[in-house]
């Protein structure tokens, strides 16, 4: 595969400091959409709403993850250094705004909103990733950069639920905002210097995504985001219910249960930042999806037992985000003409995964079913499988 040629013209001993102020700002926004989804039948409960309201609430924050082609494409015409400056000032208004929320489909079209700034800084940074940082050392960056999302997890969670069960539900969202502030002023001096303007390609919609949907390869990638994306996104709404009812955790108990799939996800992206390129992307991704396959049935026959069934998410979302990390690097040298659209398309995809788990997991649940969660959950993430060794295959 070919290396861009940008990765090679920048002065790479500053590109560090851009990645890990990248880091913070996706983390900031990763929190606001990821920490809350423990309590999203509390916050329901709020507004005097059902607990199957957490479904829909969900699932319409995967709704935005449709639109990161276009904010792929975008970049192309005015550059991502408005589209980044753009996603983080809309973040910190919403956050805001959550204090004020009237109603829980206010807060919902809130949270929606808090997807869509999402997706404008994170296809920008896994572009800039690409773009900046040369495909033999790519695993390692993006490892770097997805520690956000563990990190929103082992921090957000126990945060979300002291705060909620201490002050108020809507406080989170604000300490995120004025956190927000500060990614903001640290983008515009440590990461903006490094980013395009605007290219003047004047690339259509039509034609960038023919150039990327045109590979076998991309459409096998899509296939495989969709499936682990969607697998991953089931237990975030079943294990909550389940700690809650069978074992008698509280709100605040939760949130220092949920530590384990932190740092899972740490450790996992960890492994994949020091070891992904020396071992070979192909064989961390097939080897850790293959490996995700047998967590879930692991997870079915623990569901007796706290400590267990703490180990068995742990087995769940590190091999999740070991083959996730692992597969981006891959991802963004797949079409590297056309780079930041094509990782647009591998954030609508996950986008999909997570819309379809959101929607079908409390269903399949249905209060006491782990035995189903665990059978379609492992059904996911084998197409995921299959589809991968497409995207290796010579």
């Amino acid at each position: 595969m070919q290396t861009s040629a940008q990765s090679v013209s920048r002065p790479f001993f500053s590109i560090p400091k851009a990645i890990l102020v990248l880091t913070f700002v996706r983390f900031i926004m990763d929190t606001s959409l990821r920490a809350q989804l423990p309590y999203l039948t509390d916050i329901a409960a709020v507004f005097g709403q059902p607990p199957e309201s957490a479904s829909w609430m969900a699932a319409m924050t995967g709704l935005a993850g449709l639109l990161a082609p276009v904010a792929g494409l975008v970049a192309y015409r005015i550059g991502q250094r408005p589209i980044l400056l753009a996603g983080v000032g809309f973040f910190i208004v919403c956050s805001l705004l959550v204090s004020v929320a009237p109603s829980l489909t206010i807060v919902a079209l809130l949270f929606l909103c808090f997807a869509i700034a999402k997706i404008l800084v994170d296809t920008q940074a896994l572009a800039f990733i690409g773009n900046v940082v040369p495909y033999a050392q790519r695993g390692r960056a993006m490892g770097i950069g997805e520690l956000a999302w563990s990190l929103a997890w082992i921090i957000g969670v126990p945060m979300f639920g002291i705060l909620i069960s201490r002050v108020t539900w809507w406080s989170p969202f604000v300490a995120l905002g004025v956190l927000g502030i500060i990614g903001l002023l640290a983008l515009w001096r440590y990461v903006l210097p490094h980013m395009a303007m605007g290219q003047g390609r004047g690339i259509s919609l039509g034609d960038s995504a023919a150039l990327v949907l045109r590979q076998p390869k991309a459409i096998a990638m899509f296939i495989f985001c969709i499936g682990v994306a969607g697998a991953a996104q089931v237990p975030y709404l079943v294990y909550p219910t389940w700690f809650k009812t069978h074992f008698g955790l509280s709100i605040e108990q939760l949130g220092f249960a949920s530590i384990v799939i932190g740092i899972a996800d740490g450790l996992a992206e960890l492994i994949a930042a020091m070891f992904t390129d020396r071992w070979g992307k192909s064989r961390t991704v097939l080897t850790a999806t293959f490996g995700y396959v047998l967590s879930f049935i692991f997870w079915w026959l623990s569901g007796s037992s706290l400590a267990m069934m703490s180990a068995a998410l742990f087995t769940v979302y590190f091999c999740f985000e070991l083959a996730l990390v692992a597969s981006l690097s891959v991802a963004s040298e797949i079409v590297p003409e056309a780079r930041t659209v094509m990782m647009g398309f591998v954030s609508a995809s996950f986008a999909v995964g997570r819309i379809f788990g959101s929607l079908v997991a409390l269903p399949l649940f249905g209060g006491d079913r782990l035995w189903l969660v665990s059978l379609v959950c492992s059904a996911l993430v084998l197409v995921a499988f299959f589809a991968a060794r497409r995207v290796f295959a010579k």
